[in-house]
């Protein structure tokens, strides 16, 4: 009898092992696959995941409204309406064949960089004035805002700001075109042209010639008024299909030597300010022409005219003649100065009618070299869009310290963002994993104790 109990207890805790063994395996196939279900941890945001594509949603992106709103036959018409594109139609009216007379033509020049400049000296700025200033009686002498003028009869001066053409203003002439302040020497520039109206005289497209008188004049100041010239009743001559700008000039002679020097300089009449090439005069109600400057050779005292490099060149003659008389005929040809790609002379701009002028372009930015980065550049790892559970976001700086960091140098980030790999956290997904390893604990703990009941009770026997 008790060795067929011992026999059945034998039989139960053999069982009990073999499933205790089994169940702990497949406890440990759970295991192996963890680190899929890990890696699709980024799923267990499917709260985000339908949500992005929960059909509630998805018909606000997709919404059909939207689509008919876009191409809504309504807004269509509204930006291709016919009726902005007529506007400029009529300013460009087709020109007449034969001579015509005008009564209130316009002239409008910026002169170039130079004159919309701050000025080598501490302090001061290159600008225009409409009408003539008053003479200061010595040299030295800067000009005040009480001496200054944005218009002075049919004489104005525009500056370019923020995007469209406007008035001058005094605190205008010491910033750019976006309104701030000019730095330096080098760009950027203020952004200012002289624009002279009711202009006089007669056009003849057929024969390419023409002949416009301006009557007014502007002050041209270099350093703040410590030189400065007048320019009188411009002319327009046109030739052949060929133009040219004068007008007469007159001011004070200055020295950079002797800042105390100050002398008037007689009136010169028919200086020439432009040689402005071949122009259309049929095109349309005036045109746009770009004065001659680069490769033209001047004769100056001392042969000091340089000419090499990208931007040498000059005024013409008989205006570096007379500049060169005031004691600033170096400020308008290469010299080899720091600013001779700023002399360059700028568009003129002749319309037929103030009323409907010609187009002008925005003054050309000057073109800044930003400062080399020498900065290692590493490609950093992009972040995991979601962290797994368990594990902390890591966030590295995206900025140099600030005792690197040196004015005009643009950084790159030199340490990658950290990320985390190899570690796999205990994910939520484990728990089912974790109940199959307490079962087979569980029979194995059950097949012990069966084994060990005939022993307790082979002995419990003896004893008794």
């Amino acid at each position: 009898m008790r060795s067929e109990i011992r026999t059945a207890f034998a039989v139960l805790a053999t069982t009990a092992v073999l499933l205790g063994s089994a169940t702990m395996a497949l406890a440990a196939e759970g295991d192996d696959v963890v680190p899929e279900p890990a890696a699709a941890t980024s799923t267990p945001s499917p709260s985000p995941s339908p949500t992005e594509s929960s059909p509630p949603p998805g018909p606000t992106e997709s919404s059909p409204t939207p689509e008919p709103t876009d191409s809504s036959p309504t807004p269509t018409p509204t930006d291709p309406s016919p009726t902005p594109t007529p506007a400029p139609s009529p300013t460009a009216a087709p020109v007449p064949t034969g001579a015509f007379t005008v009564t209130d033509a316009q002239v409008r020049w910026g002169i170039n960089d130079e004159s919309n400049n701050r000025a080598f000296a501490p302090g001061t700025f290159n600008f225009f004035s409409a009408g003539k200033i008053a003479d200061p009686g010595r040299g030295n002498t800067q000009l005040t805002q009480a001496g200054w003028k944005q218009a002075d009869g049919q004489v104005s001066i525009q500056k370019y700001l923020n995007g469209s053409w406007t008035s001058a203003t005094w605190e205008g002439l010491r910033t750019d075109t976006d309104g701030k302040s000019i730095p330096g020497t080098n760009g950027p520039f203020s952004g200012h042209e002289v624009v002279i109206g009711g202009g006089t005289g007669t056009v003849d497209p057929t024969s390419g010639t023409a002949s416009i008188q301006w009557n007014g004049s502007f002050t041209v100041l270099y350093y703040s008024g410590y030189s400065f010239f007048y320019v009188t009743d411009p002319k327009l001559t046109v030739t052949g299909g060929v133009g040219r700008l004068t007008a007469t000039l007159s001011g004070f002679g200055s020295s950079m030597d002797d800042l105390t020097q100050w002398k008037p300089v007689a009136p010169v009449p028919n200086v020439v300010l432009a040689d402005l090439g071949a122009v259309d005069l049929a095109k349309d109600l005036g045109f746009t022409a770009t004065p001659a400057y680069k490769g033209v050779a001047v004769t100056v005292p001392g042969d000091a005219q340089v000419r090499s490099g990208d931007s040498w060149g000059s005024f013409p003659q008989s205006f570096i003649d007379y500049q060169t008389s005031s004691g600033t005929g170096s400020y308008w040809y290469s010299s080899g100065g720091a600013a001779d790609a700023h002399k360059v002379a700028k568009p003129v701009t002749i319309s037929y009618a103030a009323g409907s002028p010609v187009a002008v372009k925005a003054p050309a930015k000057a073109k800044k070299k930003s400062a080399k980065n020498d900065a290692p550049r590493n490609k950093a790892v992009a972040p995991p869009a979601s962290v797994p559970a368990g594990l902390p976001a890591v966030t590295a700086p995206l900025t140099a310290p600030a005792d690197a960091q040196v004015a005009g140098t643009t950084y790159a980030q030199t340490r990658p963002v950290s990320t985390v790999t190899g570690a796999s956290a205990a994910p939520v997904g484990r728990t089912g994993a974790e109940g199959v390893w307490i079962l087979g604990g569980v029979l194995l703990g059950a097949a012990a104790l069966v084994t060990l009941t005939p022993l307790i009770y082979s002995a419990t026997r003896t004893e008794r």
